[in-house]
């Protein structure tokens, strides 16, 4: 028997909802050529992410500084994360970085001034600019960056948190 491994979730979908419609087990589809679809661990795998509800993702953590990955779109990440008081100083010499406030205000200070960001408001810092963000009082905020990016970037800090943390 032949297997075939699916990693479009477009075209994994149409195979789900066949076999769902059909009534045939999860495990595996049999085609017409005699090929098999594996459902490898698990349907949100193949099928694609389910959707994520960011209330739910913020309650499920406390500590503030470290960066939570919450989904990932080609080879981006998006983290949750909660900000309060003054972070270090730093910079990300090969990347972008996407701040997206869902709770609160925030302000990020540059070498030459700062922005005041509140909820509902985004600010994307250039690669290379030399930045530190900070909050009065507690901020949950997005992040997009590539996978693997250190969220203090060149700084060696204490406040370095681990990379690619999932909730």
């Amino acid at each position: 028997m032949t297997m075939l491994r699916i990693n479009n979730a477009v075209t994994a979908n149409v195979f789900l909802d066949m076999a769902l419609e059909r009534g045939l087990a999860l495990d595996s589809i049999e085609l017409l050529a005699g090929a098999t679809v594996e459902y490898i661990d698990s349907v949100r795998e193949v099928s694609g992410m389910d959707k994520v509800n960011l209330r739910e993702k913020l309650s499920s953590f406390s500590e503030q500084w470290s960066p939570k990955v919450i989904a990932e779109m080609n080879d981006y990440q998006f983290k949750l994360v909660k900000i309060e008081g003054e972070f270090v100083w730093h910079e990300h010499d090969d990347t972008d970085e996407a701040f997206i406030v869902i709770e609160g205000s925030m302000r990020i200070e540059f070498e030459d001034g700062s922005v005041e960001l509140d909820e509902g408001e985004m600010y994307v810092v250039p690669k290379g600019v030399r930045h530190k963000p900070c909050a009065d009082t507690e901020c949950k905020v997005m992040l997009v960056e590539p996978k693997g990016v250190v969220n203090t970037g060149d700084a060696d800090s204490e406040l370095t948190a681990p990379n690619d943390e999932w909730i």
